[in-house]
C-alpha cells in the first residue's frame, strides 16, 4: 500500500537494525498478549491500544489480530480498537481500522472528485490549516514546499503567495497542479542511453552534464554523454488528487493558511 512507503520515520521507536525491531516487535506481542485478558481493566485496555497505535508495526499487528478469524482478542477489545483506530489523527494509521467500520460512521474522504464551489464556500480555520502544512502526517505539502523555514525547497516557495493569487486561484492550484506551471518549476524527463527514465526539475544544463531534482529534493547528475534525450514535461512534478484523503473541511482549513500568506 501507499501509506507504507510514505510512513514518517518518526512514527517509529529510533533505533535500527534488527536489534532493534527485534526489541519492538516483543514490545507489541507484549501488548498484544496483555490485550487478551477479558479481565483486562478498561483503562488499561485503552492504553495498551493507544501504544500499539504510536507505530506503524503495531497499528499494523494490532489490525491483524482484530481481522483474524476466530478473534482471539476480546470482543470488547476489538470494539475498542476499531474505535480508536478508525479514529486516528494519523490517516495511514486510520486506514488500517477503517474497513471494520459502518460507512456512515467513516471519515468522509474527498476522493477523486472534488467540488470546488463547495469548499470555497466553507469557512477555514488559518491555524488549523497550518498545523495541516506543518505537522499532519499523510499530509504532503510540506515535501516540496516551503513557509518560512518549514519544509523542503522542490517546488516554489510558498511565503507570500495569497499577495498574487486569491482563494480560487489558490484552490486551482492544489486540484489542477499543471494547469498552469511556471516555467522555474517545469519538469524534465531525460532518458540516458543506457535506457534509464530519470524526471524532475532542470536544475542546471551544461556541456558536461544535466543535474535533476526529483520530487523528494534529491538531485541527480547525469553525464551529457549518457543522455539520450532531454524533454520538457506538460505536466507539473506536483501529483493530482493530492487531497483526495482529506475531508472538505480540512481542505478548506488548508486554504485558509495558503491564503494567510501575504
Amino acid at each position: 500500500h501507499d501509506w507504507i512507503a510514505s510512513l514518517d520515520p518518526k512514527l517509529a521507536p529510533a533505533g535500527s537494525g534488527d536489534k532493534s525491531s527485534a526489541a519492538l516487535r516483543k514490545r507489541h506481542d507484549q501488548l498484544l498478549a496483555e490485550l487478551n485478558r477479558v479481565d483486562l481493566p478498561l483503562k488499561r485496555r485503552t492504553t495498551a491500544i493507544q501504544q500499539l497505535l504510536t507505530s506503524s508495526s503495531g497499528a499494523l499487528q494490532l489490525a491483524i489480530a482484530v481481522d483474524r478469524p476466530g478473534h482471539t482478542l476480546p470482543s470488547a477489545t476489538i470494539k475498542l480498537a476499531i474505535q480508536l483506530g478508525g479514529t486516528h489523527p494519523d490517516i495511514r494509521i486510520r486506514d488500517l481500522f477503517e474497513r471494520f467500520l459502518p460507512h456512515n460512521k467513516r471519515v468522509k474522504r474527498l476522493g477523486a472528485t472534488v467540488q470546488a464551489a463547495q469548499i470555497l464556500r466553507i469557512p477555514g480555520n488559518a491555524s488549523a490549516g497550518r498545523i495541516l502544512f506543518t505537522k499532519a502526517a499523510g499530509v504532503q505539502c510540506r515535501n516540496c514546499h516551503r513557509v518560512g523555514k518549514q519544509g523542503k525547497a522542490v517546488g516554489p516557495d510558498l511565503d507570500g503567495i495569497a499577495k498574487k493569487n486569491d482563494r480560487r486561484a489558490l484552490l486551482d492550484s492544489i486540484l489542477q497542479p499543471s494547469k498552469k506551471v511556471d516555467p522555474k518549476f517545469r519538469a524534465y524527463l531525460v532518458e540516458t542511453v543506457q535506457g534509464r527514465v530519470h524526471t524532475g526539475l532542470l536544475v542546471s544544463k551544461s556541456d558536461k552534464a544535466v543535474v535533476l531534482r526529483d520530487a523528494t529534493g534529491k538531485d541527480l547528475r547525469v553525464a551529457a554523454e549518457d543522455i539520450e534525450m532531454i524533454v520538457a514535461q506538460p505536466k507539473s512534478l506536483m501529483p493530482e488528487l493530492l487531497v483526495k484523503d482529506m475531508t472538505a473541511q480540512q481542505l478548506a482549513n488548508l486554504l485558509a493558511f495558503l491564503e494567510s500568506l501575504k
